[in-house]
């Protein structure tokens, strides 16, 4: 299997758990990193996840949720055994 890397910023978005949307990724990245981030960025960086196979994500009525499919710790042991 290939090394896949994220990216600091994805790192921080896996953090959050699960049924969070774009806008509270906004409010968290500004708020504890002091990164400022507009929406199409950050829904960059989620296609970018939900294409290596991180997050999922569900549209309820105005917004989506994102669901991560794995944990860091999970990530983190993954990559260290295909080193």
């Amino acid at each position: 299997m290939k090394l896949i890397e994220l990216s600091e910023v994805e790192i921080l978005i896996m953090k959050l758990g699960d049924g969070i949307t774009v806008y509270e990724i906004i409010d968290y990245l500004d708020q504890v990193y002091d990164r400022k981030y507009t929406r199409s960025t950050v829904k960059t960086y989620i296609t970018k996840l939900k294409k290596k196979g991180f997050v999922d994500t569900q549209v309820k009525g105005n917004y989506s949720y994102i669901t991560a499919k794995i944990t860091e710790e999970m990530y983190r042991e993954e990559q260290m055994e295909l080193m």
